[in-house]
């Protein structure tokens, strides 16, 4: 049997140890659900509750995702996580990335000059995507914001992703390049199969509706980051805080 002495000594060093709960965090509910940020709202000192956000940057290999994910990501006082297709490619076994690429991940159709003509997505691939899009929404209702860096090639794919994003503030940007623009730049990089990047334009241009386009041959990163930053900042869902919540 534990002395009284010692069970309130335990009880005292428990109260202790237990980490503060968030002020957006209520009383007995789990800290990872969606703990929203708050705002200066038009009235002094009044705070408003912001959603967060996933943006999805939509387009071709080479056209300059990832560049305008990282300028997104310096320009926003507020913190972005980058998820995306390379994020799981990156945890793939190698399997995945060598003999079975071209057969569970993604199946490729090819011109008679050799270069690629068309990309659909393989049985795993199918499943990576789609678990991707509900790993990014599960971040979304988190309270993290994301820029999800990603090439929608089918519209199945873009209604998965309004699916597993409903009842989330989704910003979907076409990241555009013009097609001999893009062929140059594949051409540059040298580690491209040649074709690649203008099937992923003919695919990413009609899989998903676009709120906003950035242009990257007439934009630098920063300046679309800006282009991105207004549309969030037009769109988002902002709500008065509750008197005295704060």
């Amino acid at each position: 049997m534990v002395p009284a002495a010692t069970a309130a000594a335990r009880r005292s060093r428990s109260r202790a140890a237990a980490p503060a709960r968030s002020r957006h965090q209520p009383s007995g509910t789990d800290p990872t659900t969606f703990a929203p940020s708050t705002i200066r709202g038009p009235d002094v000192g009044r705070l408003s509750i912001v959603t967060p956000v996933i943006v999805v940057l939509n387009g071709a290999s080479s056209a300059g995702k990832t560049s305008l994910a990282r300028a997104v990501q310096d320009e926003w006082a507020e913190p972005a996580l980058i998820w995306g297709i390379d994020t799981v490619v990156s945890a793939l076994p190698k399997r995945y990335l060598n003999a079975l690429w071209s057969t569970e991940m993604y199946r490729y159709e090819y011109a008679p000059d050799g270069t690629i003509a068309a990309i659909h997505p393989g049985p795993y691939g199918d499943r990576v995507v789609r678990a991707l899009h509900r790993a990014v929404a599960a971040l979304g209702r988190a309270g993290l914001n994301v820029l999800v860096d990603q090439v929608m090639l089918t519209p199945q794919w873009g209604a998965d992703l309004r699916a597993a994003c409903l009842g989330l503030d989704l910003l979907t940007v076409h990241v555009f390049c013009p097609p001999a623009e893009l062929e140059r730049r594949e051409r540059e990089r040298g580690d491209r199969t040649l074709g690649q990047a203008i099937a992923h334009h003919r695919a990413a241009a009609t899989a998903l509706e676009h709120d906003v386009t950035v242009d990257t041959s007439l934009v630098d990163p920063i300046v679309g980051a800006r282009q991105i930053l207004a549309a969030i900042e037009a769109t988002r869902t902002v709500s008065p805080s509750p008197a005295g919540a704060f």
